[in-house]
């Protein structure tokens, strides 16, 4: 974090308008991650991707077992936190979503952002804490490894 930090970044609930606002993009970076990834064909990627989110989202903002929000610095919104409860592993909570803004990377507000999670999963009694990061992306992988994430299985593959 730079010298002039004067406040840590804080979690806050998200409300309507930020999650209609998270929903639509991330709707969009979801497909094109899976487009990218080899996974999805571009021509279904949308479809897949809003399925997905319906699926994990069913009540919106209100769904059972998803924690939602927006963090904050100095009282402006720098990144979003999405986490949820895992049906099949119930003592573990599991990162859907984590970004922080572009004018704040690279200032260590991901590495601080992840100590508040592992803080909120806590006070929401999980013993575990897991995400998912697709590979190619280096900056996700070196934050997460510093924050203490170790890898659980990897998937491979090569074009032909």
């Amino acid at each position: 974090m730079t010298e002039e930090m004067t406040e840590k970044p804080a979690l806050r609930l998200m409300n309507s308008p930020e999650f209609d606002h998270f929903v639509s993009h991330a709707i969009k970076d979801y497909a094109a991650d899976k487009v990218q990834a080899g996974s999805w064909l571009a021509d279904e990627a949308m479809k897949k991707s809003e399925e997905s989110f319906n699926s994990l989202l069913p009540q919106g903002i209100n769904s059972p077992d998803n924690y939602l929000y927006s963090i904050i610095y100095q009282k402006q919104k720098i990144g979003i936190l999405w986490m949820a409860k895992l049906k099949d592993q119930p003592d573990t909570i599991f990162i859907y979503d984590f970004a922080i803004d572009e004018a704040f990377q690279n200032q260590g507000f991901g590495s601080r952002a992840l100590v508040l999670a592992d803080e909120e999963a806590r006070k929401l009694s999980f013993k575990h804490i897991a995400l998912h990061v697709f590979g190619r992306n280096a900056r996700a992988l070196h934050v997460y490894r510093k924050s203490g994430y170790g890898i659980t299985d990897i998937n491979m593959q090569k074009d032909l």
